[in-house]
């Protein structure tokens, strides 16, 4: 029940320190247990406290190696805190596992791609970013990133789009964000609805 409790209340970033509160009495009561700890890290990381965050992965891929999730959420805590090449290459080989665990994850492939951009071989990164973006077509994150990439890459035109591609879709999630939070007062508004329905197909909702 604190699991599921704690993955409730992770949803929602105002919420994080109760689900935070909420794994570590999970924890507490069931000390052997280690399968709810991507979203225990996740939570820990959100709240600044990366270090343990790091402690808590090791420990589940220590009991659990084949993990891809918690190699992708080391990776992204090794780099959070990369601040030398060593580093940086800590976080590739652990995203890296990730993606060798499980093929053509978006995120991880955006962490990856990130790390190469690091390093300078933007070309890899345009790759990668256009395989998560073909898994994952409405993601801005992922467009922004590609945007760079693809400049650093010599590909300005190709950059302009992704970069046009990333403000639409921008504009478009704040536009649903506001209709849902008046959707409760326009019950009734037919137009309301209709606007709703486009804009999700165009967000990919």
């Amino acid at each position: 029940a604190w699991i599921g409790l704690g993955r409730a209340y992770f949803r929602e970033p105002d919420t994080y320190a109760k689900a935070l509160t909420a794994f570590q009495t999970a924890a507490r009561l069931a000390p052997d247990r280690t399968d709810f700890f991507d979203n225990y890290a996740e939570a820990l990381r959100e709240t600044s406290r990366v270090a343990e965050a790091e402690a808590l992965l090791r420990r589940r891929l220590h009991a659990a190696p084949e993990d891809a999730q918690c190699h992708y959420l080391l990776g992204t805590v090794l780099l959070d805190k990369a601040s030398s090449p060593a580093g940086e290459a800590a976080a590739e080989a652990e995203t890296r596992e990730a993606l060798r665990l499980s093929p053509r994850q978006p995120l991880a492939e955006g962490q990856l791609a990130r790390l190469l951009l690091l390093r300078g071989e933007a070309r890899a990164a345009v790759l990668l970013l256009q395989d998560a973006l073909a898994l994952k077509p409405y993601d801005v994150n992922t467009l922004n990133v590609l945007t760079r990439a693809a400049s650093q890459a010599g590909e300005v035109k190709e950059a302009a789009l992704y970069s046009a591609r990333s403000q639409a879709v921008f504009r478009n999630q704040q536009h649903l964000r506001v209709l849902e939070a008046r959707e409760h007062q326009d019950l009734m508004n037919q137009h309301t609805h209709q606007q709703m329905a486009q804009l999700y197909a165009e967000t990919g909702q």
